[in-house]
């Protein structure tokens, strides 16, 4: 891509708004603000409001890394453990961290 005066603004428009929402997002992670909701959801605070989940739409099979179960999940971003091992262990059901933090 030629760098043309549109296509300047245009990257400096998309990283300032890529810093504000990452900026929104470590705010969130530090106040904690929907917790209760993460801890229904089974997640870290760093999976929760940090991790950008890009996701297809599409119910997804998926195998449990820990215990083996298989379980169905609503589209492409399926956890690594299920709702059982994640509430067992405490942890985040995408990545395996203390839930508390």
């Amino acid at each position: 891509m030629k760098l043309t005066p549109d296509h300047i603004k245009h990257q400096t428009y998309f990283g300032k708004a890529y810093y504000d929402s990452l900026k929104q997002r470590l705010l969130a992670y530090e106040d904690d603000i929907e917790r209760e909701r993460r801890l229904r959801t089974r997640q870290c605070k760093t999976c929760f409001y940090i991790k950008n989940h890009l996701a297809g739409q599409a119910f997804t099979e998926y195998t449990c890394r820990n215990c083996g179960a298989e379980g169905m999940h609503p589209n492409t971003g399926v956890p690594r453990y299920c709702d059982n091992c994640a509430d067992e262990y405490c942890v985040c059901k995408d990545c395996g961290a203390r839930i508390d933090g």
